[in-house]
This record gives structure tokens, sequence and C-alpha cells, in this order.
């Protein structure tokens, strides 16, 4: 499938550039769905590549993803890597998102948690959401290579939860309100907890009846819990 793409590219290169870059990503985008067939989708994989042969870094990293999962062409996690790799040098922060995770796990190369986690900080400081809760859950947990640090991992939470970041709206109330790695703070616990159930996350629904019912962070509230 790479040599196909790489020869229908050379075939459009004699033709001139007639199409810029933005029209080839806008049309592949358009048919990259969840529902795509399989020859939209080949055809998104090839204005993808054009479109990133012309410099487009958002295509880089999309033909990336096609290749990661296999959609539209073979799965290839060596060449999804350098995709990703090609669009992270053009400044697309998702991408790094992307080849970090790839990094941290091994896939298409060797595993570097290292690469891991300069990638996603880096993405992070342009305010990527993925790349700031994936940095809570690894300094949470201890994963990345950097051990455990549960007031790094408040500290990536509280962005990623005021940025609307549903599950780091509950870690960060359970942490509020156990005082884990910050100072407990059960009203602040408690309001994210109710903005994760409001969200619709099951867990945090009955943390908060839980927490309702026996008064945490203010008067119990009986009839509040049970409506949760």
């Amino acid at each position: 499938v790479v040599l196909a793409l790489l020869g229908l590219l050379a075939g459009c290169a004699s033709l001139g550039h007639r199409e810029d870059a933005v029209t080839l990503f806008s049309r592949a985008l358009a048919v990259d769905t969840a529902e795509a067939s399989a020859e939209d989708l080949v055809r998104a994989a090839l204005d993808y590549a054009r479109a990133a042969e012309l410099g487009h870094p958002g295509a880089a990293n999309n033909l990336g993803l096609l290749f990661h999962a296999g959609r539209g062409v073979a799965q290839d996690h060596e060449e999804a890597r350098r995709w990703f790799d090609r669009a992270v040098a053009a400044g697309f922060a998702g991408a790094g998102v992307n080849l970090g995770v790839m990094a941290f796990y091994g896939q298409g190369g060797p595993r570097d948690l290292d690469r891991a986690r300069d990638l996603l900080t880096t993405a992070a400081k342009v305010g990527d959401v993925r790349a700031v809760t994936l940095l809570g859950s690894w300094s949470y947990e201890g994963a990345g290579g950097s051990g455990i640090d549960r007031a790094t991992a408040a500290r990536w939470y509280t962005v990623a939860a005021e940025r609307g970041v549903v599950v780091a709206q509950h870690r960060l109330g359970r942490m509020l309100l156990a005082g884990d790695g910050v100072e407990a703070d059960p009203v602040e616990g408690v309001r994210w907890l109710r903005a994760a159930a409001e969200a619709g996350d099951v867990a945090a629904q009955r943390e908060l009846a839980r927490c309702l019912q026996r008064g945490d962070g203010g008067t119990a509230d009986p009839e509040g819990a049970r409506a949760w």
C-alpha cells in the first residue's frame, strides 16, 4: 500500500500542483469519518499524502492516524510514526501526543519514555488537553518513567478539568476530597465531582451522592443525594 501511495504521488507530481494542500486536506477530511467506505478511506489516504507532501502538517498527522489504525491503508506502525514525526517537526501539537503515546508503548520503534514525556509536555504547554490529561495520569500512576508524583498530577488535572475534561474533573475531585497530593478541600472536591457527574460520569454521580449524604463540603443533603 505504501508503494502504491508513493506511485500515485509521483504520478500526481508529474501533473503539477493543480490542487493546493488545504483543498486536498479538506477533501480528505470530509470523507474520513467513522462511516467511510473502504474506497473513501483509500481516497482520503491519497489526498492526505499529497497534502502532506505539499507541507500540510495536519495531513501528515491524519495520514499517520490511518496507518496506525489500518484504515484505507495496511496497518503500519513504523509508517504511522514517520508521518507523526513529520507533523511534529512542522509544529502540529496533536501529532506530538500521538507520537508520544507510540514512543511510550514502543509502537513502530523502540520504547522511549523520555521522548514520550517530552513530546507530551511540549503539546501540553500549547494547550493540548489530551497531553495535559495523559501527563496527569502518568504522574498519578507513576507511568512515563518519572515515578508517582501526586502534586504534579493535581496540577495537570486542574488544567484539564478547567478545560472541561470529565475524567480529570472526577479525579481532581477525588484528590481534593482525600487530600491526595493536595491540601484537602471538600468544597472544591465536591464542586469538581458535581461537574463530572453533570457531564454524565456514572462513577462521579455515585461518589457525589455519597458526599451529599455525608455532608462533605457543606450541610448534608439526603434529598440531593437521592437525586443522583
